[in-house]
């Protein structure tokens, strides 16, 4: 724990420092709403991004209050401009849930349809954003059960060279194994967060988080495929600042992968 500390103080000095490179950051600039095979979907341009700039993914949970602009923003004190695309997921537990879970941490059930929302993803609306032939660098983020998501998808699929992982429900059951027969992209950056205390909580399953999200970035850390990866730990628990821990871990993804 105290080497993964100092390591986490690291990279967060690095990300400070790459934030105040960008003096006040870049401009934000946030298309209306658009609808893509049943989906809502909201561009945000941060800077101007070109066609080789990269472009990062994320589902957000507008309902309780996530804000597209807002995360943009957040991760706008960088060096490299870049497109956000957020994506809505209308049932959480069961859009974003790589495989069914009858029982959750706190008895909730989830139905498994990742694989679904993921062939959404390639093979909708990554086309509808980029089109057919881009070869833009492209990032996959996410908060909460959808880091869960981002991260499975990172290594389900190859489609991604970056990754966002803040706060990820990596306590789900069978995540450990799963994770350990996969590979990530060659090449990839692949960014972790998490709060402090997250791995403090009571609730027996919940509290498996941490040695779970400490593992996956020791897999990432000695990865040959992985050219750069951070884990962060963050102060608070899991409700402290979603925005703006989101924020930085888009930003440094983005300026690695820029």
């Amino acid at each position: 724990m105290a080497e993964e500390m100092k390591r986490a103080a690291a990279t967060a000095a690095e990300t400070v420092q790459v934030a105040e490179s960008a003096a006040e950051g870049l401009s934000v600039h946030a298309a209306a709403e658009r609808t893509i095979a049943g989906r809502a979907v909201q561009v945000v341009e941060v800077g101007e991004p070109g066609p080789d700039a990269p472009v990062c993914y994320a589902f957000i949970d507008r309902a309780h209050g996530d804000d597209a602009e807002a995360i943009a923003q957040a991760a706008a004190q960088q060096l490299a401009s870049f497109t956000f695309v957020a994506c809505d997921a209308d049932d959480w537990n069961a859009a974003l849930s790589p495989w069914p879970e009858e029982k959750g941490a706190y008895g909730e059930a989830f139905a498994g349809d990742g694989p679904a929302t993921l062939a959404w993803l390639l093979n909708d609306c990554i086309p509808a954003i980029e089109g057919a032939r881009s070869a833009r660098p492209r990032a996959i983020a996410g908060y909460s059960l959808a880091g869960l998501f981002a991260a499975w998808a990172f290594l389900e699929s190859g489609a991604f060279r970056g990754l966002a992982c803040c706060s990820g429900s990596l306590w789900f059951p069978g995540w450990d194994a799963w994770a350990q027969g996969r590979q990530a992209p060659a090449g990839s950056v692949a960014y972790l967060s998490l709060g402090k205390k997250e791995p403090r909580v009571r609730n027996a399953r919940i509290a498996q988080v941490g040695a779970a999200t400490q593992a996956f970035a020791h897999a990432l850390r000695n990865s040959d495929a992985v050219r750069a990866s951070a884990f962060v730990w963050n102060p608070g628990g899991h409700f402290n600042d979603p925005t703006g821990r989101l924020g930085a871990g888009i930003a440094w993804t983005v300026a690695h992968l820029a």
